[in-house]
């Protein structure tokens, strides 16, 4: 389970340096445009710093890597002996995803 929060903790300091670079572009968008330029031409001077696929990969990586902990936490819960209902209200998520993550965690297992 540590190793699965400790990459998400990466894909989400990962994901919060892109988002900083886009916050920059967008800003430097905005001014380039309501300085009079083209939109066209305002893209292609400022999507130097992220493109908008870049931002797409890096918070698809983190929304991964917080399922595989999830996902993780769940079967350590289950080991301990927690049932699911407690460990999704624990959570704050529905008992529907506390029902396939502990399914999922179930298929990690050992038998």
């Amino acid at each position: 389970m540590a190793q699965a929060l400790s990459h998400m903790d990466q894909c989400n300091r990962d994901l919060r340096s892109v988002m900083q670079r886009f916050e920059k572009t967008t800003t430097r968008l905005a001014r380039r445009v309501d300085g009079g330029a083209l939109v066209v031409d305002a893209v292609r001077d400022v999507t130097g710093l992220v493109r908008l696929q870049e931002l797409s990969e890096a918070e698809k990586a983190f929304e991964v890597a917080r399922h595989r902990a999830r996902v993780a936490i769940f079967a350590l819960a289950v080991e301990q002996g927690t049932n699911l209902s407690e460990m999704g209200r624990a959570l704050g998520i529905s008992r529907q995803l506390a029902s396939r993550l502990g399914a999922e965690a179930a298929g990690l297992q050992p038998t």
